[in-house]
């Protein structure tokens, strides 16, 4: 790449966050050392690993619980009256975080298994321990050599991240889950995402999925599964009874010593943030989340071994349906989806800044045609989500921890173009906060490095108000 190219690079990004910043009249609060490296320390996903009840599983994309507190702390947010909202729930990070603190909350995944996954969390205080030590001496019982009666699902992916042994071995516990849910008169609601009849079968079903990842010869990398290990970590019985004593201790020491009075409702809709309709006008006071980034990853695909195992899809064309009901942060649309978006009206966000951007990245030889129109799609996705959020909103505060993107060496100023789209519909800026600078490829990174431009891929903490 010639000098000229890296010039036209910096200048154009340089030029899109001063522009925002100045419009804002907002420049990225980084100077409180202390408070960066307490931001940093509860968004860090490593941070999930020794968390009671959310390492149960949590998503290597998440943030900690302790995220919520540490807002209210910092007075970044103000503790909301009424009940917080995470629109893009994940993992559950922000429900446990606000439950812990006796705050009610409500959180929206398009996800049917990040549904189930926070329903069971969140029930940590109704499991019983008698039942859960019972179900282990059963798991021990299990005779995994025996030949499973039930077919593994039709994913083409099972057959190269499992061997044949470990395949049956998987497919042998859940059968005895489902059996065992049989027996008790339990059945799972794939409406409602969860055991109905015997609630600690939604702790069984999240133990079996924890052990997936660790049962393969693959593990989650940036866009999906990549295959890096030559035998599993461990076998799938010996791993699940680990999981299940784990739970075990889990839900004694956190009802005995932790939070044994802090029970603050949940409520779990597995539905579209763009649409929101089950949420009354001034229902919250405080929304705290994470959204997908502009980064071309598909969770449905990062995430599919759990979807497909769990049966929430059971064959490509609800995996697909699933796929395009997802917010368009990702490149895996088909032809069609992109024909439709652009004959779209409704629901268009317009900012020069980002038309400039995506303009440029036409001009690119990208490594997918559909990046440019994915960037504004996304952006017109969140536009959307945005709208319902004032809307459901009664006066309080909003904090997002999002990510900024490069393409073509281009930074994408995500963080302000959220905040900008925020004040054009009425709410008010407040501050960015930096948390820390984010990773890329090799290629961008040196484009990035040559340009003057590393520090601005960063991820921060956006936070808006309504006043």
């Amino acid at each position: 790449m010639d000098i000229e190219k890296y010039k036209r690079i910096k200048e154009l990004t340089v030029k899109s966050f001063r522009t925002l910043e100045n419009e804002l009249r907002v420049r990225v609060n980084d100077s409180n050392k202390e408070l960066v490296f307490q931001l940093k320390k509860v968004v860090n996903p490593k941070s999930c690993a020794k968390v009671p009840v959310h390492n149960w599983y949590y998503l290597k994309e998440s943030y900690s619980p302790a995220l919520i507190k540490k807002l209210i702390e910092s007075e970044i947010i103000r503790k909301p009256e009424k009940r917080l909202l995470d629109p893009f729930m994940g993992a559950g990070s922000s429900l446990l975080g606000a439950q812990w603190l006796g705050i009610p909350s409500i959180g929206v995944d398009i996800n049917p298994f990040f549904c189930f996954l926070v329903k069971t969390k969140t029930k940590w205080h109704e499991y019983d321990l008698k039942e859960i030590k019972n179900f282990v001496e059963e798991i021990k019982k299990l005779d995994t050599s025996k030949k499973a009666e039930i077919d593994p699902p039709e994913l083409s992916t099972f057959k190269r991240i499992y061997d044949n042994e470990t395949l049956n071995e998987l497919l042998r516990i859940k059968e005895l889950i489902l059996s065992e849910a049989e027996r008790k008169g339990a059945e799972f609601d794939f409406k409602a995402c969860e055991w109905r009849g015997d609630i600690h079968f939604n702790l069984y079903w999240l133990a079996f999925a924890s052990i997936l990842e660790d049962s393969s010869l693959a593990k989650k990398d940036g866009k999906g599964l990549k295959i890096v290990r030559k035998e599993p970590k461990g076998r799938p019985k010996e791993l699940f009874m680990s999981k299940l004593k784990q739970m075990y201790h889990d839900i004694k020491t956190i009802k005995s010593q932790l939070y044994p009075h802090r029970k603050a409702e949940v409520e779990v809709i597995n539905g579209d943030t763009r649409k929101l309709k089950e949420i009354p006008d001034n229902y919250v006071n405080a929304i705290v989340f994470s959204p997908p980034y502009c980064n071309t990853f598909d969770y449905t695909e990062v995430y599919k071994v759990e979807l497909w195992m769990l049966d929430f899809v059971k064959n490509y064309e609800e995996f697909r349906k699933l796929r395009n009901r997802t917010l368009r942060s990702h490149n895996l649309f088909n032809s069609d989806e992109i024909k439709r978006w652009k004959q779209e009206k409704d629901g268009k966000w317009r900012s020069g800044v980002l038309e400039e951007i995506i303009e440029f990245l036409r001009t690119e030889r990208l490594w997918s045609p559909i990046i440019p129109d994915m960037v504004q799609a996304y952006f017109d996705d969140m536009y959307i989500a945005t709208k319902n959020f004032f809307r459901i909103m009664e006066e309080g505060d909003v904090a997002i921890v999002v990510g900024n993107s490069a393409y073509a060496g281009v930074v994408i100023p995500t963080d302000l173009l959220l905040m900008k789209m925020a004040q054009e519909l009425g709410f008010k800026p407040k501050a960015i906060y930096f948390v820390r600078r984010l990773g890329t490829s090799s290629q961008q990174l040196k484009i990035l490095k040559e340009a003057h431009i590393r520090d601005l891929l960063r991820e921060t903490i956006v936070v808006y108000s309504k006043e």
